[in-house]
């Protein structure tokens, strides 16, 4: 039997909710989001966030997947249980694609991984990068359209056979982000794709390399493109 929930406080406004067991992500999470004038609540736990009352204002859930006790995707199925509509974005450290799509399927409006940087995202992207990408998936509405990918692929997303890749005769570049969902090894991509012109693995950066690792992201894109350069300059 759950325990008694106390009357919700005097609404604060639009809300968003944090539950995560990291105490140095949360509390950055909550220093971002108060920072640019938003009420945020953080929690350790889904036990702790349960017992929470919580005002009837426009909120939003960020969730950590794994924490002790209680999961994200617990969590998850219960609100879900008791038809609370609140938005969830799910994060974590430790995600792959089968649980993302899950996460999605249950009504999840985003997954996103956490950037590999020791607990503090602000090492790797600054506070206004973040609160863009949030604020345009949570107010566009894209997040279904963005998970359209994983939904579709969800059952041969690292299936070269099922997603012919040996059919694919346009130069292929692949670098390998050691924060990615999965780091294909060069034996596989070889194998994979018989037009490989560049294989290189990274010591930084992740699923969302582009974002996380602008700079370097480029030198790879340029890299990749070199020997087909050289090769129109030699024809030229």
């Amino acid at each position: 039997m759950k325990p008694p929930v106390k009357p919700a406080s005097k609404p604060a406004g639009p809300t968003v909710f944090i539950v995560d067991d990291d105490i140095s992500l949360r509390e950055a999470l909550r220093g971002l989001i108060v920072s640019v004038g938003l009420h945020a609540e953080a929690f350790s736990s889904a036990k702790e966030f349960l017992r929470h009352p919580r005002p009837e204002v426009p909120a939003c859930l960020v969730l950590d997947v794994r924490m002790p006790g209680q999961s994200g995707m617990e969590l998850q199925r219960e609100l879900a249980a008791e038809n609370n509509p609140i938005p969830i974005v799910m994060i974590t450290a430790h995600g792959d694609i089968p649980m993302s799509v899950g996460a999605m399927k249950a009504g999840a409006v985003d997954f996103l991984t956490k950037p590999y940087s020791g607990g503090e995202p602000e090492r790797s992207l600054t506070r206004e990068e973040m609160l863009d990408d949030i604020t345009l998936t949570w107010l566009t509405g894209t997040a279904t359209s963005g998970a359209r990918l994983y939904w579709e692929n969800n059952n041969n997303n690292f299936n070269a056979v099922d997603q012919k890749t040996a059919e694919i005769t346009i130069p292929v570049a692949v670098t390998v982000f050691p924060g990615e969902i999965y780091q294909a090894p060069k034996s596989w991509t070889e194998r994979a794709y018989p037009n490989l012109i560049y294989f290189h693995e990274v010591d930084k950066g992740g699923h969302f390399a582009a974002w996380e690792q602008p700079e370097l992201f480029a030198q790879e894109l340029r890299a990749a493109f070199a020997p087909l350069r050289s090769g129109l300059t030699a024809k030229n």
